[in-house]
């Protein structure tokens, strides 16, 4: 399992924080209803409308009922051709997140 932040929306990509310093793009069409903050968890899974098509040393690119989209390899959970992977977002850890941040600032201008 990978979790990631949006960080916010350029177009049709995510640009999400994968560590603290590391930022990729994902393609908005695998995460709808998303928003910048949502925590979105990325795993392999038994059977999903996401199938892994192909890898290669950078990418996994992932075969949809739209057309075919490449995250980056370190966002793919270890899935290879053939599985199946799936996006999700983390309500809970959003909020937690969220949470904290407020009373961080709240705490800096009181």
């Amino acid at each position: 399992m990978v979790k990631v932040i949006i960080d916010r929306f350029e177009g049709s990509m995510a640009l999400v924080e994968i560590t603290q310093s590391r930022f990729s793009k994902l393609p908005q069409i695998l995460i709808p209803g998303a928003k910048e903050g949502d925590t979105v968890i990325i795993e392999k899974v038994p059977e999903s409308q996401f199938i892994i098509c192909k890898t290669d040393l950078k990418f996994a690119y992932i075969l949809t009922p739209n057309g075919k989209y490449a995250i980056t390899k370190d966002m793919s959970d270890g899935a290879r051709a053939g599985d199946y992977i799936s996006f999700t977002i983390d309500r809970v850890a959003t909020e937690v997140r969220q949470s904290k941040i407020k009373k961080l600032m709240n705490s800096i201008f009181e």
